[in-house]
């Protein structure tokens, strides 16, 4: 949900008394609010703000709403503005142009003020989880190229990050996670082994088992990861740290770095135990060849309890059981 103290609406009327009353109905609703009497006054505004939404008349002397739609829309910075056309004209063709210029809310007058309030706190929220939706694409793509980039030093796990990713988010929405979480799973899941950037080659691509000495230094990865992206400031992905630092610990205490266990665990770190474990179990190494998927999930129900949460790792099992099944159907 947004917070309305911190938008700045635009209100763009050249009917003083409407304009008058509209500025202070939504200032009495904690916005912020800015006043243009008609689009000149409201691009000289735009020139030096960019305001959070707009709500603008059509029709106004001289330029009118449409003229501010498409300066709008041909900015650099702006371009992604909503904006809510007020009219008095019920006309499907006038509905129509706004539509295909981009304009999807338009308020009839006079003007309900409830209803317009409802519309701006609806038009606002989209917008910023368009927005989010954008910065964590990007930045999933960024940092994607970066964790392929840290495990092509590993030519024995080429592929371990994407299909990571893929068993996680796969099990996530098992679980009915919501939208925003299994986003953060998929980034938690991309960039679990970002600490081994520190692990010398000698050791990722030893060919063969790994003594205590290096088995000491592997194990400080998920610390190590956690430090890296520490500076970062990923305030709205808190679960980041927490996957980075804990998807080695084991649900009965046994694993590493801090022995938690149980639902202390924190969940992401849970559920991406579970994918990390079954693709190293598949996986071929330097000194040994990938078990097959059955005989990976027969270990971890071995382990139901003791290594892994038995509700998440009895889902895994089931999805990765269910989808065989499904390809198996598909070949006969």
């Amino acid at each position: 949900m947004i917070s309305d103290t911190s938008k700045n609406v635009l209100i763009v009327d050249d009917n003083t008394s409407l304009l008058h009353g509209l500025k202070f109905a939504l200032e009495n609703n904690d916005f912020k609010v800015l006043a243009a009497n008609n689009y000149f006054e409201a691009v000289q505004i735009l020139d030096t703000i960019r305001p959070d939404l707009i709500i603008s008349d059509i029709n106004m002397p001289g330029k009118n709403g449409f003229d501010l739609l498409e300066y709008l829309r041909k900015s650099q910075t702006r371009a992604n503005v909503p904006l809510i056309f007020l009219t008095a004209f019920h006309n499907p063709e006038l509905m129509e142009k706004a539509r295909v210029m981009g304009c999807e809310e338009l308020v009839y007058k006079p003007v309900k003020v409830g209803a317009l309030l409802s519309i701006v706190r609806s038009r606002l929220n989209r917008a910023q989880e368009l927005e989010t939706l954008y910065t964590t694409k990007t930045l999933l793509n960024t940092i994607e190229v970066m964790a392929i980039a840290i495990e092509s030093r590993d030519r024995y796990t080429g592929g371990h990050v994407r299909r990571v990713m893929n068993y996680s988010v796969s099990l996530a929405r098992v679980l009915d996670w919501p939208t925003t979480k299994i986003q953060e799973v998929q980034l938690v899941a991309i960039l679990h082994d970002l600490g081994k950037v520190v692990v010398p080659d000698s050791i990722l691509n030893k060919a063969g088992p790994l003594n205590d000495e290096e088995w000491q230094i592997i194990q400080k990865h998920p610390v190590e990861g956690e430090k890296l992206i520490a500076p970062l400031g990923y305030d709205n992905l808190p679960t980041l740290s927490e996957g980075l630092r804990h998807h080695h610990e084991k649900y009965d205490g046994s694993g590493y770095p801090d022995g938690l266990a149980g639902e202390k665990i924190p969940p992401v770190a849970r559920l991406l135990t579970i994918a990390d474990a079954y693709d190293a179990m598949t996986s071929d190494r330097s000194y040994r060849k990938g078990m097959s998927s059955n005989k990976a999930l027969q270990i971890i129900e071995k382990n139901i309890g003791k290594h892994f949460d038995p509700d998440m790792a009895t889902a895994f099992i089931n999805d990765l059981l269910s989808q065989q099944k499904g390809e198996k159907n598909e070949c006969n």
